[in-house]
C-alpha cells in the first residue's frame, strides 16, 4: 500500500507523501540529519529518501533529495512563514524557505490500469510543469517520521493570495476551485489533478467546516458520518446509538491507522466488536447524499499488525490526547488504510467528496 508520489522540486526528482493534514511542501535537502530518539538513547543518521521500485530504503540519495533551483527566501518573505522549525505531531522539522518549480510526471492511462493499479509504478521522462511554490527545505528532523511532506489541505477562505502562497492547493492547483484524486490499492496507486474519467459511478457527499475545528490553523477535509455499524457478518450488524457516533470523519492521507475518542471505542465494545472478527460499516454524508462502505475483518487489518485492527479507539491504543486535540467524542480520525480499494475524489468547487469502490485485486 502506498500513499507516496514522485515529483520534480527544484534540481530532484523528490518523493512525497499526500497529507490532506497539512497545506505546505516540505522536503529533505542533502545533508540533512535524522535524530529519534527511544526509551535513554537517541541514534542519528541521514535523512532517508524513500524507497526504490522494489520497496526497499533507497542507499543512493544523490538523485532524490531536493537541491534548489530557485531563490532563497528570508522568513517572512513571499508567504514563507516566519518559523524555521515546523511540528507535525511527534516530528519536529528544521527548515530554510526557497521559491521553487515544481512539475508532475506526464502519464496517460486507459481505465483497466487506472481500475487495477499494477504493482510497478510505470516510468516517464516528461513532466508537466505546475508553476512555483515556497518549498521547505528540512536540514534537520526530530521525531519518529521521515517523510517529505506534499501537503493537500484546503485553502483558508481567510488568507490573502500573498500570504497563502506557501498553500500548496492555492499556489498550484486551482485554490478554492481545486479538483484532485487518489486510488489507493495495497500494491500501489494513482494520484492525478482533476477527476479520473473511468469512475462513473463515483458517489459524493458534501464537505463541512463545523465550528467546533475552528480552532485549527489548517482547514481539514471533513465531512459528516450518519451512521456506524459492527457485527460478525454483513447481515447482522448493529448499529451504534447516535449518541455514540462521531458526528464528523476527518480524512487524513498523512496518518496511516484509523482513530477514534475512547467513548467511540466503548460503544464499539458494547456492540460486541471483535478487531479480528467484526465487519465495520460506516456511512458518510447528509440524508441527501451519502456512501456506504462496509469493510470485512480481513480489510480491517493492520497489514504490519495482523492481530489488531487499523480502526483504534481505546484508552492506550488510540492517540493519547485524542479528546484534546479533537472536540471530544465529535470526530473520527480516517487514516489511509481505510482509504484502500476505493477511488476517492477531492472537489473544492463544489464541495464535496466522491467515493466509489473498486473491485480487489486479482
Amino acid at each position: 500500500m502506498t500513499r507516496r508520489i514522485q515529483m520534480r522540486v527544484g534540481h530532484g526528482d523528490v518523493e512525497f507523501v499526500l497529507d490532506t493534514g497539512s497545506s505546505q511542501l516540505s522536503a529533505k535537502g542533502h545533508g540533512c540529519q535524522w535524530t529519534n530518539c527511544g526509551g535513554d538513547s537517541c541514534n542519528t543518521k541521514a535523512c532517508p529518501c524513500g524507497v526504490d521500485a522494489s520497496g526497499k530504503e533507497r542507499t543512493d540519495c544523490s538523485l532524490h533529495y531536493y537541491k534548489p533551483a530557485g531563490r532563497a527566501l528570508k522568513p517572512g518573505e513571499g508567504g514563507a512563514g516566519m518559523s524555521t522549525v515546523l511540528t507535525y505531531g511527534s516530528q519536529e522539522d528544521t527548515v530554510s524557505h526557497y521559491y521553487d518549480i515544481v512539475a508532475l510526471p506526464h502519464v496517460t492511462m486507459p481505465c483497466q490500469l487506472e481500475m487495477n493499479t499494477p504493482r510497478s509504478a510505470m516510468k516517464t521522462s516528461e513532466y508537466h510543469s505546475l508553476g512555483n511554490v515556497v518549498v521547505h527545505r528540512v536540514s534537520h528532523i526530530e521525531g519518529t517520521s521521515s517523510s517529505n511532506l506534499l501537503g493537500l489541505a484546503c485553502p483558508s477562505h481567510n488568507e490573502s493570495t500573498d500570504a497563502g502562497s506557501h498553500v500548496v492547493l492555492q499556489k498550484l492547483f486551482g485554490g478554492y476551485d481545486a479538483q484532485w484524486s487518489i486510488i489507493i490499492r495495497p500494491t500501489g496507486g494513482w494520484w492525478a489533478m482533476g477527476s479520473l474519467p473511468c469512475f462513473p459511478n463515483t458517489k459524493y457527499m458534501p464537505l463541512v467546516n463545523p465550528p467546533e475545528f475552528n480552532q485549527f490553523v489548517t482547514k481539514f477535509y471533513i465531512v459528516p458520518i450518519r451512521s456506524i455499524a459492527v457485527g460478525f457478518n454483513q447481515h447482522s450488524l448493529k448499529t451504534l446509538s447516535r449518541a455514540d457516533t462521531p458526528k464528523f470523519c476527518l480524512i487524513d492521507t498523512g496518518t496511516t491507522l484509523t482513530y477514534g475518542s475512547p467513548r467511540l471505542g466503548a460503544a464499539l465494545k458494547k456492540k460486541r466488536w471483535d478487531e479480528r472478527k467484526s465487519y465495520f460499516q460506516i456511512e458518510l454524508g447528509d440524508k441527501k447524499n451519502h456512501v456506504t462502505i462496509t469493510y470485512s475483518p480481513a480489510q480491517m487489518r493492520d497489514p504490519d499488525y495482523p492481530d489488531s485492527s487499523v480502526l483504534q479507539a481505546e484508552h492506550g491504543r488510540t492517540l493519547d490526547d485524542f479528546d484534546t486535540i479533537f472536540p471530544a467524542g465529535t470526530c473520527l480520525l480516517f487514516g489511509i488504510f481505510m482509504m484502500r480499494n476505493c477511488y476517492w475524489e477531492f472537489d473544492l468547487a463544489q464541495e464535496r467528496v466522491g467515493i466509489q469502490e473498486l473491485p480487489p485485486l486479482k
